[in-house]
């Protein structure tokens, strides 16, 4: 009997159970719908989550904002616009990975939205990425609209990876599919059509662009400049005198191209045009100047630009434009002049140089020019002066108390500079270079006073510093060129062939090989020299020439260089006597 009870007991039991899976599986589809009733509610408080990180994220309290993101995922995890905001989030706050995962996500859940894509790339960018940055750009153009307002960007990526050609497609599409592209984007167009060599079919786009825009001067000068940049001079001249030119640059480029056409007639014609012109800028009749004397032409047409500068001085006396104007011509015609007309540019250059200490007496650049002059000159009382005004105005100024220094020097006020150069090397500090150039200046004041030892003590400490001053190299080789030569060559040889080279560093070889009676390759070395560096000749120098032509027999070739030298000065005792005697003692 008990045994039939559990049998009853096992049959009721297993006629229950599909019962009780139906009534599981109802409850299960009570509460997914339950679930959708509530979505509406839950998708409202996602929002109003998403509102107040918002409100946070606008005060740059990105910390709250955050929060309240996580919050809106938390209650919807599918809210697209709260994954992009935390992106945004994270790229401010430089988590790039963090924000990849949150853009990934809701591109994941929107993906024709052109701002997501945006986002992914510059999030890309800034890690550094462009080829990342590319290819989310490639998926918002193959699954967003309305993109176009991001070429630009879209190129630039590709230039970045120096992928011009698909750069340049970027900008094909739209105009093939007849949308069209904004003056930015054709003007960038452009540039990437001239920075892929495809120099023709930018010229062919830019003649269409300035028919489009022909009162646009901006695409005028780039029209014609690229047409000069490509050979194509007399079709610019053409262009350029066909319009009205209302810009500085588009004026420049005319008279730059006259003087490339040979039309030097035209080119001065434009020029006195201007200068006659009331109307005309100073800062146009400066510029045009200014280029007219650093054009190859400058030599020939000397005199007009003296002249036109000096209209320039008398009608603008006190403006600091036209002074520094004046600075910068006269310095660079002197470059090219030969004897008193060589004297009296670099004196007129200084002169202006002085003038604009007194416009711009807080302009450091140009009473450095002034001092590097006067100590060129080795005008040691002139040197002096400007020196101690200089301080006056930058006390701090280590560079000055040097030029001071050797001012005295020159001046026989031996103490006096001694003190000044002490004081320029306690400002110095840390640094190696100017170390290196005071301990040289201290060492050639060992030498003015006799103490020659010591002077070579102070010029080896100068040149073993981790960064020797190239002044320094070259006076201690100069010094060693009679004592020394072939350790001379060696330390100028270090300075002759860098950016600090000049006609002193040359000398100083020549010197050396002369010393050694190599006078062939001192020959050789310092004739190249005089012809590179035109400018810096003095009589120091053609002195040294005219002893190494004697010595090769060059009687006559000596006595022209002599006699050249013995009228620039700066000569040795002996060089009157070389040149009654004709000979080299």
């Amino acid at each position: 009997m008990k045994v039939l009870n559990t049998i009853l007991l096992l049959f009721c039991m297993t006629l229950l159970m599909p019962f009780e899976g139906t009534a599981q599986r109802k409850k299960k589809e009570a509460e997914v719908n339950l679930k959708e009733e509530l979505t509406p509610y839950e998708r409202a408080n996602s929002e109003f989550l998403m509102i107040e990180a918002q409100k946070f994220f606008l005060i740059e309290d990105y910390k709250r904002s955050l929060a309240f993101l996580e919050k809106a995922l938390e209650v919807d995890e599918e809210n697209h616009a709260a994954h992009f905001k935390m992106a945004e989030v994270h790229l401010i706050e430089g988590e790039h990975t963090k924000g990849l995962t949150a853009i990934d996500k809701a591109i994941e859940l929107q993906q024709g939205n052109k701002y997501y894509y945006v986002l992914a790339a510059q999030l890309q960018k800034a890690s550094q990425n462009l080829a990342g940055a590319a290819q989310y750009y490639e998926l918002m153009i193959e699954n967003a609209k309305d993109f176009n307002a991001y070429l630009i960007e879209i190129t630039e990526v590709y230039e970045g990876l120096n992928q011009l050609d698909k750069a340049l497609a970027v900008l094909d599409q739209p105009e093939e599919n007849g949308e069209g592209l904004s003056f930015d984007q054709k003007s960038r167009r452009i540039d990437l059509l001239i920075k892929a060599n495809k120099n023709e079919a930018a010229i062919d786009y830019l003649s269409q662009l300035f028919v489009e825009n022909p009162k646009n001067n901006e695409v005028l000068y780039k029209y014609a400049y690229t047409l000069t940049s490509n050979g194509k001079v007399e079709e610019s001249i053409g262009i350029l005198e066909q319009n009205d030119l209302k810009t500085n640059e588009l004026i420049l480029l005319l008279v730059e191209n006259y003087q490339r056409s040979g039309a030097t007639s035209k080119q001065k014609d434009l020029v006195l045009s201007i200068y006659s012109d009331p109307e005309a800028s100073l800062s146009m009749k400066t510029l045009l100047l200014g280029q007219w004397a650093f054009s190859n032409d400058q030599g020939s047409q000397s005199t007009l630009i003296d002249s036109l500068q000096t209209i320039m001085n008398t009608d603008y006396p006190d403006e600091p434009l036209v002074i520094e104007n004046g600075g910068l011509l006269y310095t660079k015609l002197a470059q090219t002049a030969a004897d008193e007309q060589k004297t009296q540019y670099e004196n007129k250059a200084i002169n202006y140089f002085k003038r604009l200490t007194k416009l711009r007496p807080g302009d450091f650049q140009v009473w450095n020019k002034v001092l590097a002059y006067e100590y060129q000159q080795e005008d040691w009382e002139k040197l002096a002066a400007s020196s101690e005004e200089a301080l006056d105005l930058f006390p701090n100024q280590a560079v000055f108390y040097i030029y001071l220094a050797s001012a005295n020097q020159g001046l026989k006020e031996f103490d006096e500079a001694e003190a000044l150069l002490k004081q320029a090397g306690r400002m110095a500090l840390a640094n190696e270079l100017l170390k290196s150039q005071i301990l040289g200046k201290q060492a050639l004041l060992a030498l003015a006073m006799d103490k020659e030892a010591e002077a070579i003590d102070l010029f080896e400490q100068s040149i073993n510093l981790s960064q020797p001053h190239p002044e320094s190299i070259a006076h201690y080789a100069d010094l060693l060129a009679t004592s020394d030569p072939e350790k001379g060559i060696n330390l100028i040889n270090s300075v002759i062939n860098s950016p600090f080279k000049n006609l002193q560093f040359i000398r100083i070889k020549a010197k050396a090989l002369f010393n050694l009676k190599n006078y062939s390759e001192a020959n050789t070395i310092l004739t190249e020299g005089l012809n590179e560096f035109t400018s810096q000749q003095n009589g120091k120098t053609l002195e040294l020439s005219g002893d190494i032509l004697f010595k090769l027999n060059l009687i006559d070739e000596a006595l022209v260089q002599w006699k050249t030298a013995q009228r620039l000065g700066n000569t040795s005792e002996k060089l009157d006597q070389k040149i009654e005697n004709k000979q080299f003692n």
